[in-house]
């Protein structure tokens, strides 16, 4: 899974991008996000394991990592983002 799925945070936006072969991908600025929720669930969420969903508008997040190591690190860091631009 892990050579299937890549995440990337910039600056400027957030991006992931999945496939092997046949790779796609969804990307959104950070400025137009509004909110962003993370789930750590069980035991691998007490290692700090969990799923990040950025959220633009709507009920349905745009873009989600799945299973990161240090999800609320990744929250805070686009946080920080953020409140640089």
């Amino acid at each position: 899974i892990r050579f299937t799925r890549d995440y990337r945070i910039t600056p400027r936006r957030i991006e992931k991008i999945t496939g092997l072969l046949a790779r796609s991908s969804q990307e959104v600025r950070i400025e137009d996000i509004r909110a962003i929720n993370v789930t750590c669930r069980g035991l691998i969420g007490i290692l700090g394991i969990g799923t990040v969903d950025f959220f633009t508008t709507g009920d349905a997040a745009e873009v989600s990592f799945h299973q990161i190591w240090a999800a609320q690190k990744v929250k805070t860091l686009v946080r920080r983002l953020q409140d640089v631009s």
